[in-house]
């Protein structure tokens, strides 16, 4: 199994990404922070096309494995869902 590092070496929109989600915060300003409506608007869709079985390209990145490390690399980096808030994802 590929890691994440070895992925972005064959996508670089997957470096591009981890950088992006790296820079998601929760301030603490709002009653609460929602890490997964970040996820599914602003992630989700993109990895569709970059990673998984709906990949264009067939190679390495076009597996169901690789679409869960990348899952898992980047969701794991923005942070948690926060306050009291019906989280409708």
């Amino acid at each position: 199994m590929l890691t994440y590092e070895e992925m972005a070496q064959i996508e670089p929109q997957l470096q591009f990404m981890y950088e992006h989600a790296q820079r998601v915060t929760d301030d603490g300003t709002s009653e609460f922070f929602c890490g997964n409506a970040v996820w599914f608007q602003q992630f989700k869709p993109w990895m569709h096309a970059h990673v998984g079985w709906d990949r264009k390209q067939d190679d390495a990145l076009a597996t169901a494995e690789a679409y869960e490390v990348a899952y898992q690399t980047l969701y794991d980096l923005i942070p948690p869902c926060r306050g009291e808030h019906i989280c409708a994802w």
